[in-house]
């Protein structure tokens, strides 16, 4: 989670901005300020998590990414929940190489499909500064490759109008026909055109939902769903599947007391983790939802992690690391022979 963001103050006097209403410019300020975003500017937001940040409803969240949407302030993935914020380089931009290794890094953790991943690699060519050549090719490669199906399928909320008429009955039912039309009018306007999730699939631009069979009478809670996928976004495990035991491991972190939010950041913290990444002796990766749901302490460590991700250790800490663990062994056995002789 970022520390601040920049907004410049022109963003209250932008024509654009103005043409919104208060809940778009408040969702807006949101995805350039919200805990959620990342210094890519690209990150995984479901209506909901802005809901329970701002204390809108969800139809109110997502006529407000509809109306950012229309303007060009973001591209977002109503299927994946991740977005991107199109100016988010512009006011944020690359400092250094190390600047631009981090946000390497970030963008592998992006879905490499769909309509977010295409505008994000046309982004970043536009920042080239501290990018390396290499990676600038990739990008160039992944944009004429990727296809971007936009599944984005909200409609604006038509806000009710403050025009009162007490002069006559007839006035008064007049006016309601020309406000009802007003609004289908305006719903028709801000609909985004979209495919079915069906065709999505079978075009690469979504990760199916893999679900084990339920038992008879066993419902599946949305937020479990919802966990599942951004362990399998976040990790890479596309085919992974929902089997009864990875229900049971979110149902009980649930139940424990953790947010379904909470539990999207331990995870987040996992994949942010060089240990439980691969760097370590063994070179194997502990990512699995029994590793990172495995008790309180374990999620604390991860969101923590989320917050401030440790730092890989060089070769001399590896190296140290192992001599220690080398001579408490010895240690062990002398103690135990010891103790046999004696």
């Amino acid at each position: 989670m970022r520390d601040f963001s920049p907004v410049y103050s022109r963003f209250w006097i932008d024509p654009v901005m103005q043409s919104l209403s208060r809940e778009a410019r408040l969702i807006a300020l949101h995805l350039v300020t919200g805990p959620h975003t990342t210094m890519l500017g690209c990150f995984r937001l479901p209506p909901s998590y802005v809901a329970e940040d701002l204390k809108f409803s969800v139809a109110e969240v997502e006529s407000g990414f509809a109306e950012l949407a229309a303007v060009d302030f973001f591209t977002v993935d109503a299927q994946s929940g991740w977005c991107v914020v199109h100016g988010f380089l512009k006011w944020n931009p690359i400092h250094n190489p190390s600047h631009a290794q981090g946000l390497e890094k970030l963008f592998e953790q992006v879905p490499g499909q769909g309509p977010v991943f295409k505008k994000l690699c046309a982004l970043l060519q536009q920042h080239p500064k501290y990018l390396r050549a290499e990676f600038i090719q990739r990008l160039q490669t992944l944009e004429a490759t990727v296809q971007g199906v936009c599944s984005v399928s909200v409609q604006r909320v038509p806000r009710p109008s403050r025009h009162i008429d007490t002069d006559t009955d007839t006035d008064t039912d007049t006016d309601k026909d020309t406000e009802q039309d007003t609004e289908t009018d305006t719903e028709k306007d801000t609909e985004i055109q979209v495919k079915t999730r069906k065709e999505q699939e079978d075009e690469g631009g979504v990760l199916p939902h893999i679900v084990a069979p339920a038992r008879p009478g066993e419902a599946l809670s949305p937020l479990v769903l919802e966990v599942f996928d951004y362990w399998r976004a976040t990790l890479g495990h596309p085919q992974a599947v929902l089997d009864s035991k990875r229900k049971t491991l979110i149902r009980k972190a649930l139940q424990s007391g953790y947010t379904a939010l909470q539990l999207c950041e331990a995870i987040r913290g996992c994949s942010l983790t060089p240990h439980n990444m691969g760097k370590n002796d063994r070179g194997q990766r502990y990512d699995g939802l029994h590793v990172i749901l495995r008790d309180a302490d374990q999620m604390d460590r991860f969101i923590r992690n989320a917050q401030s991700p440790p730092r890989e250790r060089n070769a001399a800490e590896a190296l140290l690391d192992s001599n220690v663990a080398v001579c408490q062994a010895w240690l062990q056995d002398k103690l135990a022979h010891k103790e046999t002789v004696q």
